[in-house]
């Protein structure tokens, strides 16, 4: 990921929501996620992602993490998300 999230979090109920999410995303796991906005992605994790801390400019610090998701349909085409719009992740069968 480049940059901050817009999100950070702090509450330990977040980050426990967040870190469940990533253990849920293991390296080459062919996923679905359910996105807060209402769409889904369907893909490949690129890499495992981890929880990182992050500061904004007007100095608060918090926690959220990205993902890379390889698009199954479109190679050529990666989606990099923040871990905190996910709503669910559905594993998929093998290709």
């Amino acid at each position: 990921m480049i940059g901050v999230p817009p999100h950070l979090y702090v509450r330990r109920s977040d980050i426990d929501r967040l870190e469940a999410l990533i253990m849920q995303l293991p390296q080459e796991a062919r996923v679905e996620l359910q996105l807060l906005d209402g769409s889904v992605l369907r893909g490949t994790v690129s890499m495992h992602p981890s929880r990182e801390l992050f500061r904004h400019a007007d100095g608060t610090s918090g926690s959220n993490g990205g993902v890379r998701l390889d698009d199954r349909l479109h190679p050529e085409q990666a989606h990099y998300l923040w871990i905190d719009r996910i709503a669910s992740v559905t594993r998929l069968g093998r290709a």
